[in-house]
C-alpha cells in the first residue's frame, strides 16, 4: 500500500476532519460490548476462553463457520439488537493460525494475512435481521496495518483529526484504509483512528489486514474524533468510553519462548499469557497517565479477594483471652498469699 494509494485518508471527498462537527444524530449507534447479556459461540467446540478472548485456531476451521454472538449490544428505534460476528475467511501467512475475538473489545490475528469479518445485527426476540444506521470507529491501526471496507456497507461518510496519518486505495467494491509507514503507535493516538458511518443495512463486511507478522490488534472504541448532537432515546451514548483494556502487537518473541518452555501446551494458551500480562502492564500505565491529568480516565477496578475466615484465626483470639484469664487468676492468688 505504501507505493500504490490514493492519498491520504483526509483528502477523500467523504472524509470530514472538522472536529467540532457533530455526529448526526441517525447514526448514532454502535454496538456497546462492554454490557452484553451474554455471548454465544457457533459452528465450533474447537476454542479457548480466558475471561477475555476467545481464541480460535483456524488451522482446524472453515469459512463461514465460526461465530460469535453477542446479546444485546443496545437499542435501535425499541428494538433489543444482538450482534452477530461470522469468521468468512481467511489467507495464511506463516505459522499457527490464529484469531482472538475479544468479549469487549477488538480482535488479534497472528499467522494469518488477513481475515474477513461479518458484522450482522439481529432482533434480540426473533433473531430476524435489523436495518440500521450507525457508526463504527477502529483505533490503533499502525504497522502497516490496513482495514478494508466494502461498497455495500453503504459508506456515508469517514470521521478523522484534521493530522490524521492514514492512507486510502480505492479497489473495486472495496476502499483500503491503512498505516504506510510502519510505525508502531499508541492505541490512544487518534491520528491513527477511523470512524466511519453506515445507512439502512442490516450487517457489514470488515476485513483486517497485516502486512507481515506483527500479531495485529485491532480494536473498537465509543471515544470519538467528533462530537456528536443529542443522543436519541433508545441508543447507547457514544461518548461514554468502554472501560477495557486492549493487547499490544509486537508480542512473538514472548509466544516462541511460552512454546518451547511448554511444547505440549494446549493451542491458544500462550495467547492467554499474553494478554494477561499486556492487561496488567496497561491497567498500570493507565493509572499513570491519569495522575495529574485534568481528565479523568476510568481504569477497571480489580476487586482485591476476601481470604476466608479460618479456625486458626478464631482460636488465637480465644488464646489470647484465656492468657488474660490466667494472668488475673495468677495476680489474685498471689495477692491472698501474701495476706
Amino acid at each position: 500500500m505504501k507505493e500504490e494509494n490514493d492519498g491520504k485518508i483526509v483528502d477523500h471527498q467523504k472524509t470530514i476532519t472538522d472536529e467540532n462537527t457533530q455526529l448526526p444524530n441517525d447514526y448514532a449507534f454502535m454496538p456497546n460490548f462492554a454490557n452484553v447479556q451474554g455471548i454465544v459461540i457457533g459452528g465450533t467446540n474447537n476454542y479457548v476462553n480466558d475471561g477475555y478472548t476467545f481464541t480460535f485456531d483456524l488451522d482446524t476451521e472453515k469459512p463461514n463457520t465460526i461465530t460469535v454472538t453477542y446479546k444485546n449490544v443496545g437499542s435501535y428505534q425499541g428494538k433489543v439488537i444482538d450482534m452477530r460476528i461470522t469468521v468468512k475467511g481467511w489467507t495464511a501467512l506463516a505459522g499457527k493460525q490464529i484469531l482472538q475475538i475479544n468479549k469487549d473489545n477488538g480482535i488479534t490475528m497472528s499467522g494469518i494475512r488477513d481475515v474477513l469479518l461479518n458484522y450482522s445485527f439481529l432482533d434480540n426476540l426473533t433473531a430476524n435481521p435489523v436495518k440500521l444506521s450507525g457508526f463504527f470507529n477502529f483505533t490503533d491501526i499502525d504497522l502497516e496495518q490496513s482495514i478494508d471496507l466494502f461498497d455495500a456497507n453503504n459508506i456515508q461518510n469517514f470521521y478523522v483529526t484534521k493530522s490524521n496519518q492514514l492512507y486510502y486505495k480505492k479497489h473495486d467494491g472495496y476502499i483500503k484504509i491503512g498505516e504506510i509507514n510502519n510505525n508502531k503507535i499508541n492505541n490512544l493516538n487518534m491520528h491513527y483512528w477511523l470512524t466511519y458511518t453506515y445507512k439502512n443495512v442490516s450487517g457489514f463486511d470488515v476485513r483486517y489486514n497485516q502486512e507481515y507478522e506483527t500479531n495485529a490488534v485491532f480494536n473498537y472504541s465509543f471515544k470519538l474524533p467528533m462530537t456528536i448532537g443529542e443522543i436519541p432515546p433508545g441508543i447507547v451514548d457514544p461518548t461514554i468510553p468502554i472501560d477495557v483494556e486492549v493487547p499490544e502487537e509486537s508480542v512473538v518473541n514472548e509466544r516462541s519462548q511460552d512454546q518451547s518452555a511448554n511444547p505440549t501446551a494446549k493451542t491458544g494458551s500462550w495467547v492467554a499469557t499474553v494478554l494477561a500480562k499486556t492487561e496488567v502492564n496497561q491497567l498500570s500505565e493507565k493509572a499513570t497517565q491519569s495522575v495529574g491529568s485534568t481528565k479523568s480516565t476510568a481504569v477497571p477496578q480489580i476487586a482485591q479477594a476476601e481470604l476466608p475466615k479460618t479456625n486458626e484465626q478464631s482460636s488465637s483470639y480465644l488464646a489470647i483471652l484465656g492468657g488474660a484469664c490466667i494472668s488475673l487468676f495468677t495476680a489474685i492468688f498471689l495477692n491472698k498469699k501474701k495476706g
